[in-house]
């Protein structure tokens, strides 16, 4: 702890040394990530606000997830928020997920450059809700009414960039978060934070990530953990050609590592196609909805669970995407977003 003050004091004070901050914020990351290796062995545990590691945007989830290093719009919030330093002028991302078993899921952030080399600014809120739940008491075919349960995030992020680093450039982001569970009439609060890099080196850009360092959230009598997780992602992409093909690797706290894999192809600059695969999806979906899924399941779509697919075009500072995601037994799902830079 007293090395973690010492460095946070160095990064705070050492107003002149551009390069003393960068390298102060590198290894506060690191010293927080280091827990990781310890966890890399481990087994999955338990978590709460589940609903955190469901993936925003149709852009970043048509490419399988591997968004860590390629995160560079208001979406990135989620994904990283280092990348929002990537913003020029004021953007807007909205986006409507089409959940399995009527759940819904809403975002809407935006990032606001604050100018001379300031750094960006954003703000957003996820929603995700179900309603008409059947009430019952005991064994009973008969149900009593229903209610609704519904999950709530607001994040205020910040992004600047850092420090050039030889041929490369450094961009550091965080996120404070503010967490509300809701079933019925009981309410669960929590704070957490998001730590992101992005170093950008030619054509290869690298990103790393822990999200949700904080507290846990409790509901009635019983307490949990939030699903913390730690990411670290590659991009590359090559000049003039409108292709970006990106790994993530991911180490939840209450799961297995799973890693993701995805490409993005611009056509013309307008146009783009994406596909993605994220292995070990299905124990993550396990986590997510407590269901698994079966060898000699009849659903022909459980081939394919784990593939993701999308498209998406922009003109004029607007942007329209779309993912699709089958999740076998458990159905499929889309998500449509729209952008805009004003």
């Amino acid at each position: 702890m007293h090395i973690v003050k010492s460095i946070l004091s160095l990064y705070t004070y050492s107003v002149r040394g551009t390069m003393k901050k960068t390298m102060a914020f590198i290894i506060i990351i690191v010293l927080i990530s280091l827990p990781a290796i310890l966890l890399f062995a481990g087994g999955p545990g338990t978590s709460a606000a589940n609903f955190l590691k469901l993936g925003i945007g149709a852009r970043a989830v048509g490419m399988g997830e591997s968004f860590t290093a390629v995160a560079d719009d208001v979406s990135s919030v989620y994904w990283n928020p280092a990348g929002l330093a990537h913003l020029k002028t004021n953007a807007l991302h909205l986006s409507h997920n089409i959940w399995f078993q009527d759940i819904h899921y809403e975002f809407a952030g935006v990032g606001i450059p604050l100018g001379m080399s300031k750094g960006v600014l954003g703000i957003s809120a996820n929603y995700l809700y179900l309603d008409g739940i059947e009430r019952r008491t005991g064994n009973t075919a008969d149900h009593e009414g229903t209610f609704g349960a519904n999950d709530l995030l607001i994040t205020l992020s910040y992004a600047k960039g850092l420090a050039s680093i030889g041929a490369g450039t450094v961009l550091g982001g965080i996120n404070c978060k503010s967490i509300r569970q809701q079933i019925d009439d009981k309410k669960a609060d929590a704070f957490a934070a998001d730590l992101g890099l992005q170093l950008a080196v030619g054509q290869i850009t690298t990103g790393l990530v822990v999200q949700n360092l904080g507290t846990r959230i409790r509901f009635i009598e019983e307490s949990y953990p939030l699903p913390m997780n730690y990411k670290f992602g590659i991009a590359y992409q090559p000049y003039g050609t409108g292709l970006s093909v990106a790994v993530d690797i991911n180490k939840p706290i209450d799961n297995k590592i799973n890693f993701h894999l995805g490409t993005e192809y611009w056509v013309g600059g307008i146009i783009a196609l994406r596909a993605g695969y994220l292995h070990g999806d299905s124990i993550q979906r396990k986590a997510l909805t407590g269901k698994s899924f079966s060898s000699d399941s009849s659903n022909e779509l459980i081939a394919f669970t784990g593939l993701m697919a999308g498209a998406g075009f922009k003109i004029l500072g607007y942007g329209l995407d779309y993912a699709f995601v089958p999740y076998g037994e458990l159905g499929n799902t889309h998500r449509v977003s729209l952008g805009m830079q004003f």
